[in-house]
């Protein structure tokens, strides 16, 4: 007779799992004793939400005969691509996009003419590493605005951090700094990302004005320039 121990590092938790026949059924059924025993830990090591998907993976490792290090790698690989997924969710929230959009959805038979081309090649980024501006220009209700959250998405899945700020919100900002002189903190916060994306340059919505100090255009775009 054999046993299957599993003893956790730093730790008073330990386990036992006698053992008849030393074949991957054998030990799998171990495993999944252990893991009911040993539950509390993954919530520790925050692993709880393998715990769902584990019945599954117990079944396609008998299904595949997985052996031990195949079966561990899997698990893992499952949480990596849980965390990435949250990770980017985290972003995308963060890049403060009124949409969630991605080019492939873009109708490129609308009646808005689009040089191809050239909106593909800025969409590469290549852009960012040369520290570069981009800007799309045209008439208003074109969709410069959502071709301007496409780009930010497209960044944010590129692994870039991305802010997506109206200018009349960026130039309010800008506004109060001057008011309690916290212009260094507001900059740094503009500065940080690796994408700033500024929607609505210097044009405010209708009925309103730019804010007090920045109401001159010239001055306006000379503050959101320092930026």
């Amino acid at each position: 007779m054999w046993g299957l121990s599993i003893t956790l590092t730093y730790s008073r938790h330990s386990f036992l799992w006698p053992l008849i026949h030393q074949t991957v059924e054998a030990t799998i059924e171990g495993l999944e004793q252990s893991w009911v025993f040993l539950q509390g830990c993954p919530k520790r090591l925050k692993l709880g939400p393998l715990l769902p998907t584990l019945p599954e993976r117990l079944t396609l490792a008998r299904a595949q005969q997985l052996d031990y290090v195949a079966f561990l790698t899997l698990l893992l690989a499952d949480e990596v691509q849980r965390r990435d997924q949250q990770a980017l969710e985290r972003d995308l929230i963060q890049a403060g996009f009124e949409d969630r959009v991605a080019l492939d959805g873009f109708d490129w038979a609308s009646p808005v003419q689009l040089d191809r081309r050239q909106l593909q090649h800025v969409f590469m980024l290549e852009f960012l590493a040369r520290k570069e501006h981009c800007i799309f220009v045209g008439p208003v209700r074109v969709g410069k605005t959502l071709l301007a959250q496409w780009l930010g998405s497209g960044a944010v899945r590129a692994g870039h951090s991305v802010l997506f700020v109206r200018a009349d919100a960026l130039l309010a900002d800008l506004s109060q700094a001057r008011a309690d002189r916290t212009y260094d903190k507001v900059f740094r916060r503009y500065l940080a990302p690796d994408l700033v994306l500024l929607d609505d340059f210097l044009r405010a919505p209708r009925g309103a004005m730019f804010p007090r100090g920045l109401r001159d255009p010239p001055l306006a775009a000379a503050a959101a320039g320092r930026s």
